[in-house]
């Protein structure tokens, strides 16, 4: 599994509001930009060990042979779980140290990752155990006052805070709230707000802030169909009107609503 090695970065420190600390060694820029997408501005140089260290290597060296669960998905060896992750034809790998999460945990991952594996994840779990609960909730401030906003995944989450930045609220985090064990505080992640197709027909002010080639891949996106071949009704059974209009029917696709555009978006 070898590839290019890249320029290697100084250590990258990120600071989770004085609660996680997150170093990074060894990156290339596109593993540097990578983590930097699912961590948003949270750079910051720790003035302390940090609580998680990310790593990349060129190559994991693994002292046994490793067993494959799936297909270009996980793997695991006598001594290692690994996440394996695909992006270009190129395949890189993760190890994933879960009997550290919650303590100082090192992830040791291959140059050319996506995204790291199961990092918010590792966060939360951190987090936790220093009496810190994350939340799937939205967050802003508002006249002084901060809201959170919890509920099921497509609940009005994100189309609350949307509806509330229109109105001058201050934007904490869309995906991810940590709340401090006496309430009194909260932090987010303030990574770009993820924006499907429904927000920009509700908030037609922030067609503008993504920008017209976004506008019209979304727009494009909206209006793409999927072709269902027609097939002869089994033996024995009426032929309904539908199944005699035609060899092809037309339906719309589940994906026209499935398209994100990270967005950062202002009030």
């Amino acid at each position: 599994m070898s590839r290019a090695a890249g320029i290697r970065l100084e250590p990258i420190d990120y600071d989770l509001h004085g609660v996680v600390g997150i170093r990074v060694l060894g990156a290339t820029r596109n593993d540097a930009r990578a983590v930097a997408r699912q961590l948003g501005p949270l750079g910051k140089a720790l003035e302390r060990e940090p609580d998680i260290t990310i790593r990349f290597v060129d190559d994991l060296r693994l002292t046994s042979p490793v067993h494959y669960l799936g297909a270009d998905d996980s793997a695991f060896t006598e001594d290692a779980f690994l996440v394996i992750q695909t992006q270009h034809n190129t395949c890189a790998r993760a190890k994933i140290p879960f009997e550290q999460i919650g303590g100082r945990c090192e992830i040791v991952c291959e140059s050319g990752l996506p995204a790291v594996p199961l990092l918010i994840a590792i966060i939360n779990l951190t987090a936790l155990s220093k009496e810190v609960v994350p939340l799937h909730a939205s967050a802003f401030v508002y006249g002084g006052i901060g809201v959170l906003v919890t509920g099921w995944s497509k609940g009005g989450k994100t189309e609350a805070l949307l509806a509330f930045m229109a109105k001058g609220a201050e934007y904490l985090g869309d995906e991810w709230i940590y709340l401090a064990a006496d309430a009194k505080a909260m932090y987010g992640i303030p990574q770009p707000i993820r924006l499907w197709d429904w927000h920009l027909q509700q908030f037609p002010k922030y067609q503008l802030q993504i920008g017209r080639r976004n506008r019209l891949r979304l727009r494009r996106q909206s209006m793409f169909r999927t072709f269902k071949p027609w097939r002869p009704p089994a033996e024995g059974r009426p032929t309904t009107p539908r199944s005699r209009r035609g060899k092809r029917r037309v339906r719309r696709s589940r994906k026209s609503r499935k398209l994100r555009l990270n967005c950062s978006l202002t009030r």
